[in-house]
């Protein structure tokens, strides 16, 4: 057998597969059509993230606004540092609709891109706007939407019960390099995640489109948001595959992809420059960045598309007659795979034999996306570098925190509530920004563990006086803060050693090894409300108990979470040996009898330290302190029953902003009474 023959029926076995077991991507089939509508439309919150969109945003606003949903729906746009009038144009095309918030973004975080941050922000307004909303419709500020697609795609979500349902738009098509390349570029994209496939809960396969994404809210809640993908180029993929796997309680997210060439992208690519930097981008990231697969990958793209043609047009240098033809039918069949890509895009079939010039193309700009993300430059776009989270896991440089996000409204308990007295909550939340910032270092996924230890000492070193800098802006203002109030430094410090433990600690042994932890992690933040408000040093242990009991809890309601995203375990090993209980039992839908009595017991050990912090509100001198503590109090007792009653796995265990107040109210004015008319409850006496 020659070479040129070996060639050719290694490229022929390859196109059966592909034409024939790859879920028929190249039939490009998958519509959104119309499903069956639902009785009640659920709320709907649109998040679009803009920079630099000015020439184009207005279009598509004024897309969004004029969709006919029938249930409530708002716009979020996110101005990402725009310097041409973004915000403004938005404005414009809303024309008064107040249904359209413009979003001002934050300063870029280390770790994060661009867009994730902008949508992550888009996120919690969204949140703050519409906390009811059911669906969060992720779009561009390019793009362009018939006037029915929300009612379609929320039919669609509703009817299947799909966690995520998308649709590649139709990219714009004019120029002469958008004709040779989009087509084969929707074509390639199908064959990496075959639409057909992901639809297929049995295949397992993730993908979606960043350009239009619907996802329900819940499964976003239970994949952990955008955090835990912060770093990821390939941001819609990344957040499919995340969804797929964690979007519900112990099984598999559902999702659906589908063309939706209705909706269009109002930007196109004029030069081949244009389309060459957008996959230059993230191309090498597909790849894993891995240089093996990047050699593999140009083999492959050699063996599939090039060798056929070329064993025809190069019949007369290798004269094998056999080859030639077997190489004429595989470009022929290649060929008739792309027509309906190309009918999609309204294209005559004289574009479909050079597919494999496409195919030529794109090798070269994934092997040009492999060598600048060698080089370091890789993930840049509109003028900003793009760290990808290969990138950022090893870099201890420029900003030295991590910022997931979060604030003091997404905790369990009230942070600088206003039962604290208005001339310390400044201190308060100088204090808490270290908690915060200190936090997010150790749950940051995309940090290596010795990265995370590196960030937290600097940030002691700054807390203890021994660095100063931007980078440790937070540590310098808290240290500050702390030493006009009179306040040991030593509370804070305590915090980076706990999260410098959780780095690199995923188990703990016992009962009494949780504790020590909780006795660097939380401890210190009770002493140092204690020591702010000038109470006695007597009532620590009280004070002690109490944060103790909510680390616990906290630890309680996060457990299948903590253990996904991070592989770390709050819960004392020797018990879940006990029942025979491994890690692995937290990733299951529900809690199995085993399991439920290591959390009971748990709950148990947080009912002993309840029992020993009850004195706290009736010994402090403060009043304020003591009713703010009093609901503190009243509000772990509720949580803790509730994670009695309920299963951590199976469902959030947490309670509404309306039961936290009705609850933590209610037990800071039963303490009030209490207080004001003497009457404490036996044993809160403060003893010599």
């Amino acid at each position: 057998m020659s070479w040129a023959l070996l060639l050719a029926l290694l490229s022929l076995a390859i196109w059966c597969v592909l034409l024939t077991a790859r879920g028929g991507f190249w039939r490009l089939s998958e519509r959104l059509g119309r499903a069956v509508e639902p009785a009640a439309w659920p709320a709907v919150v649109a998040v679009v993230p803009a920079r630099n969109e000015a020439e184009v945003v207005g279009e598509a606003v004024a897309t969004l606004l004029a969709q006919d949903y029938p249930g409530p729906f708002r716009v979020i746009l996110v101005d990402d540092h725009s310097d041409d009038g973004t915000a403004e144009a938005a404005l414009a095309a809303a024309d008064g609709d107040e249904r359209l918030t413009v979003v001002p973004a934050a300063a870029l975080p280390p770790g994060w891109t661009g867009k994730l941050w902008a949508q992550h922000q888009g996120l919690l307004a969204a949140r703050e706007a519409a906390p009811e909303a059911a669906w969060l419709w992720l779009t561009d500020a390019d793009i362009a939407h018939p006037p029915g697609l929300l009612r379609r795609l929320v039919a669609k979500g509703e009817a299947e019960d799909r966690d995520l349902v998308s649709l590649m738009v139709r990219l714009r098509c004019r120029t002469f390099w958008e004709r040779l390349l989009v087509p084969p570029f929707v074509y390639f994209f199908a064959k990496l995640f075959p639409f057909a496939w992901i639809a297929d809960d049995s295949f397992g396969t993730s993908g979606a489109a960043g350009g239009c994404m619907l996802v329900r809210r819940l499964a976003l809640e239970n994949a952990g948001g955008l955090a835990p993908i912060r770093a990821a180029l390939i941001d819609d993929c990344s957040l499919a595959r995340r969804l797929r796997r964690y979007g519900r309680p112990g099984g598999r997210g559902r999702l659906w992809l589908g063309h939706g060439p209705e909706s269009v992208s109002l930007r196109g690519y004029d030069d081949l420059g244009g389309i060459w930097r957008m996959v230059r981008r993230s191309a090498y990231e597909q790849l894993r960045r891995s240089p093996l697969i990047l050699a593999g990958t140009v083999v492959g793209m050699v063996l599939t598309y090039l060798v056929p043609p070329l064993l025809v047009l190069t019949a007369g240098w290798h004269g094998d007659g056999p080859a030639a033809a077997l190489g004429a039918l595989v470009w022929a069949a290649m060929a008739a795979s792309l027509l309906p890509a190309l009918r999609l895009y309204g294209l005559p079939w004289l574009w479909a034999p050079v597919l494999p010039l496409a195919a030529l193309l794109y090798t070269a700009m994934t092997v040009d996306s492999g060598l600048v993300h060698r080089q370091g430059r890789g993930g840049t776009w509109k003028g900003r570098h793009q760290a990808a989270a290969a990138e950022t896991r090893h870099d201890a440089g420029g900003g030295l925190e991590t910022p997931s996000g979060k604030g003091a409204g997404d905790e369990n308990f009230p942070v600088g509530s206003l039962l604290i007295e208005k001339a310390l909550r400044p201190t308060v939340m100088a204090y808490y920004a270290v908690a915060r910032a200190t936090d997010d270092i150790a749950d940051n996924p995309g940090l290596a563990p010795l990265d995370k230890i590196a960030r937290l000492e600097r940030f002691q070193a700054a807390l203890e006086g021994r660095l100063d800098g931007a980078e440790v802006a937070t540590a310098v203002r808290a240290r500050a803060a702390l030493q006009a109030a009179g306040v040991p430094v030593e509370h804070a410090r305590r915090l980076c050693e706990a999260f410098k433990r959780d780095a690199v600690k995923l188990r703990y042994d016992d009962w009494d090894d949780l504790m020590g932890y909780c006795a660097d992690s939380a401890n210190p933040v009770g002493r140092f409300l204690l020591d702010l408000h000038r109470e006695d040093r007597s009532d620590f242990p009280a004070s002690d108990a109490l944060c103790s009991a909510l680390q616990v809890i906290n630890h309680l309601q996060d457990c299948q979470k903590d253990y996904r995203a991070l592989d770390r375990v709050y819960l004392p090993g020797d018990w879940m040996a006990g029942e025979a209980v491994t890690v692995e039992d937290l990733d299951a839908p529900r809690a199995g009898p085993g399991l439920r009595r290591v959390l009971d017991r748990c709950l148990a050990g947080v009912d002993e330290l309840l029992v020993e912090a009850r004195p706290l509100p009736w010994r402090l001198r403060s009043t304020r302190l003591a009713l703010e503590s009093a609901a503190i109090l009243g509000l772990a007792e509720v949580l803790t029953r509730e994670l009695k009653a309920r299963d951590p796995l199976a469902e959030r265990v947490e309670l509404s902003k309306p039961a936290m107040l009705w609850h933590g109210g209610g037990a800071a004015l039963a303490c009030l009474i209490g207080r004001t008319l003497g009457r404490r409850p036996a044993g809160t006496e403060r003893t010599a």
